[in-house]
């Protein structure tokens, strides 16, 4: 269980990942149609002025350039400080760009309202927000642009008039068919958000799925701990670790299981042997890793724990062993010797398994005993 829940949090993590890039990349985009505005105004206004076609420059520039530049200047801020700000999840970084977009949208279409088709930009921030596959942004996003672009419309409707030589009918039409356009695109994206999602959540089954086969690959059937294609891999992160933490291979043997096969049959040795991996079980953390390593021989791995925590661990499975049901109704000398050995950079696998095994032959000549490699030499 432990397992399945590191799996689907790795998961979940590579998902973040990917919405974490896309948000840089949405940031990134909001500051080049920023740049790409103010820098549009400004060849364009080179190329009135060279025409003879701005009459009031002082005005042009301030209704043009200038009050447009302070908003930007503004949004650029507000985006920075959030994007930066470490306490900020990014869901509400999400949010903050989402809307900063709107908020483009809307300077921009402030200062070129006579363009009635440049309504469409408000359907830029909609539309980016549907990588997120989150309904309520869409619609936050959906609702605010439309709202935006209808008031406006509403405040700048004397330019309109002028447009259209006082046809309210025409404006009205022409703010219904805005409003039905930004609807239309709002009702698409959440199919698109929908089929999405559940893209996602098929991806995300099958992933768990081959989690599940892998997992089940790697589990004994008899014992249902970890076997021995577990403990290769676990030997090989291990030789992959970094981060300098302490490994010790303990090699566990049970003690005249041969007689009890013969005593009380093969059967009864199964008991036994599904027994003790229900107690190895118990001891099972992210620290401890028991394995069976074939026949009546186990191996654990301990992790970042000291020697008299090891001993500790090792003496209870011993105690715990003479306990199960086979044993105790039976008078046969059947226990546990335990091997021990630390791993030390530079050492192979296959030296440490030796190393551990030589502890173990140790611990078998006196038998329900532990060894521990380096202080027995």
């Amino acid at each position: 269980m432990m397992n399945k829940r590191l799996e689907m949090m790795e998961i979940k993590q590579e998902y973040k990942r990917v919405d974490d890039k896309w948000l840089n990349i949405h940031y990134k985009t909001l500051l080049l149609v920023i740049a790409f505005s103010f820098t549009a105004e400004c060849i364009m206004s080179e190329v009135l002025y060279v025409g003879g076609q701005i009459e009031n420059t002082s005005f042009y520039l301030k209704y043009y350039l200038f009050r447009p530049s302070l908003f930007y200047l503004i949004f650029i801020t507000i985006g920075y400080i959030v994007m930066h700000a470490p306490k900020v999840t990014s869901y509400v970084k999400r949010y903050v760009i989402t809307l900063l977009y709107v908020a483009v949208c809307a300077v921009l279409y402030t200062v070129h309202n006579m363009f009635l088709s440049l309504y469409l930009i408000f359907a830029i921030p909609v539309i980016l927000s549907i990588i997120y596959s989150d309904y309520i942004l869409t619609s936050v996003a959906a609702i605010c642009s439309t709202s935006i672009l209808i008031l406006l419309m509403v405040i700048y409707r004397y330019s309109y008039d002028i447009l259209y030589s006082g046809n309210t009918v025409l404006l009205v039409s022409n703010v219904m068919i805005c409003a039905f356009v930004l609807t239309a695109l709002y009702g698409v994206c959440m199919i698109v958000i929908r089929f999405e999602r559940e893209k996602n959540e098929i991806i995300l089954h099958r992933e768990m799925e081959r989690y599940h086969l892998r997992e089940k690959i790697k589990l004994d059937e008899l014992t249902d701990i970890n076997n021995r294609t577990a403990f290769q891999d676990t030997l090989e992160r291990m030789m992959k670790d970094t981060t300098g933490a302490a490994y010790f291979l303990a090699m566990v043997d049970i003690d005249n299981f041969k007689l009890l096969n013969d005593t009380l049959g093969h059967t009864q040795g199964d008991i036994c042997l599904q027994e003790f991996g229900s107690i190895l079980k118990q001891i099972r953390t992210e620290s401890i890793t028991p394995f069976r390593f074939g026949g009546d021989e186990f191996c654990i791995f301990f992790r970042n724990k000291e020697i008299s925590e090891i001993l500790d661990s090792c003496q209870a499975v011993q105690h715990d062993f003479r306990n199960i049901s086979v044993l105790k109704s039976s008078d046969l000398p059947v226990t546990l010797s335990i091997g021990i050995e630390r791993y030390q950079s530079g050492m192979s696998p296959a030296q440490l398994i030796q190393n551990t095994d030589s502890a173990l032959y140790r611990a078998k000549i006196k038998k329900n005993a532990i060894s521990i490699f380096d202080m027995d030499e």
